[in-house]
């Protein structure tokens, strides 16, 4: 499910969270707050400040989401995409945020095939909803001469045209679905001149 029935849920939660806001100045010290990829906690040090929960987020979705419920291709991979979301808080259960997809691969430890795929980049309707998300990601690591879209209304138009009746995973790399999107997404963290061009409706590899 993309926008799906929980849409209306998570509207409020959407706009707190910022689910596909471009993040500016991140590294400003001006600014205050969190920044991608960093939540708000205590250090092991026991000092307080800003936390990287990605590498805790990716060691744990790798090890319980794997076969068939795998959501990304490697732990780089993952670290890549994790630094482009919204970090949120180390409770949440529900929201396009790292700290929703932590408690969801938390819960897949026991039940991957219910939980692996709110826990996976996507959020699938429950950390986020999937077009936002998508286009939310887009908008962060597609830019410059890989930008694919001129902003996020126009990608979220061309993302509720993806088919969408292909349940997304890592292994998903062809066809023409919003699944096999996701994908290259997902690698163009690392390799965006690649796999950027890959994204919208008339993609050469998503046919």
């Amino acid at each position: 499910m993309r926008l799906g029935p929980l849409l209306l849920v998570f509207a409020t939660s959407l706009a707190t969270v910022g689910c596909f806001e471009v993040p500016t100045d991140v590294g400003d010290d001006s600014t205050s707050g969190t920044t991608e990829g960093t939540t708000a906690g205590t250090a092991a040090d026991g000092s307080t400040g800003e936390v990287d929960v990605c590498p805790e987020y990716c060691g744990l979705i790798q090890d319980v989401c794997s076969a068939e419920q795998t959501q990304y291709t490697s732990e780089a991979v993952c670290l890549a995409v994790c630094a482009d979301l919204p970090p949120g808080s180390p409770e949440d259960q529900l929201g396009n945020s790292v700290g929703c997809r932590r408690f969801q691969s938390v819960q897949a430890s026991e039940a991957p095939d219910t939980f692996c795929g709110a826990g996976g980049p996507t959020g699938d309707g429950v950390c986020g909803a999937e077009c936002e998300v998508f286009c939310g990601l887009a908008m962060s690591v597609c830019v410059g001469d890989d930008a694919q879209w001129p902003d996020v209304p126009s990608c979220l138009a061309d993302c509720m045209q993806f088919p969408d009746d292909v349940e997304y995973n890592a292994s998903v790399v062809s066809g023409d679905s919003f699944a096999c999107r996701m994908y290259h997404l997902t690698v163009a963290s690392l390799d965006p001149g690649v796999h950027c061009p890959h994204l919208p409706i008339d993609s050469p590899v998503c046919v």
